[in-house]
């Protein structure tokens, strides 16, 4: 199956509390090969998301 490398960027410390302390969760459940905390890499396929009042960039790119 397809693998990829997630990168994700927020200013929330919460959200990003959250994430770091799901990561191998989130890398599971994604296929992810990477979970990093960063701005998405201009190759990848990015969105903006909001969760609840929080917003996170969020970047995904194939791994090949």
């Amino acid at each position: 199956s397809d693998r990829i490398n997630t990168t994700w960027l927020t200013g929330d410390e919460e959200l990003a509390a959250a994430i770091g302390s799901q990561a191998a969760y989130i890398q599971q459940e994604t296929l992810s090969l990477s979970l990093e905390n960063g701005a998405p890499h201009h190759a990848a396929y990015s969105e903006t998301a909001e969760i609840d009042e929080a917003t996170v960039a969020l970047g995904i790119t194939k791994v090949s």
